[in-house]
């Protein structure tokens, strides 16, 4: 039987930071939804990043459609942490944080090659950010020793 966490808030009703948190993870609920739905529906978008328009290929495009799948499943762990006690969201803002700093690092290294162009940039930025803001999110987020994990 499924028992309500009392440590839990619904999400957008605590304090001002808690607030600011939950609105920061709604947006990236959102807007990684929205990316993997494009990266589903027209994966040729992406063709907007590379110099060389033959460099994208119909694998490229399966590739991004296989990889999708895990973009919607960030968005789902995301909008479910907003359900989730302090001390689980502190683990999932970890996991973020370790995701986004790889893929930035792999996308620095991947803009070394010459068939990125000036855009491409945009979206290190971006998973830079996350890793930024999910970094901070788990070291500030106080956690009551007392919660209960369930």
């Amino acid at each position: 039987m499924y028992r309500q966490n009392p440590v839990v808030e619904a999400p957008l009703a605590g304090n001002a930071k808690t607030k600011v948190l939950d609105l920061f993870v709604i947006v990236h609920a959102v807007v990684a939804f929205s990316f993997a739905a494009a990266m589903l529906i027209e994966p040729s978008f992406f063709s907007l990043f590379v110099v060389d328009k033959s460099d994208f290929t119909s694998v490229a495009q399966d590739s991004i459609r296989w990889a999708c799948p895990f973009v919607f499943g960030f968005s789902g762990l995301a909008a479910l942490s907003l359900y989730m006690p302090p001390r689980n969201r502190r683990h999932i803002a970890i996991l973020f944080a370790c995701s986004f700093s790889l893929a930035t690092g792999i996308g620095t290294w991947v803009q070394t090659n010459g068939r990125w162009n000036d855009y491409h940039p945009l979206n290190i930025g971006l998973f830079g950010f996350l890793a930024i803001a999910y970094t901070m999110v788990a070291a500030c987020v106080p956690i009551d020793a007392k919660d209960n994990v369930m």
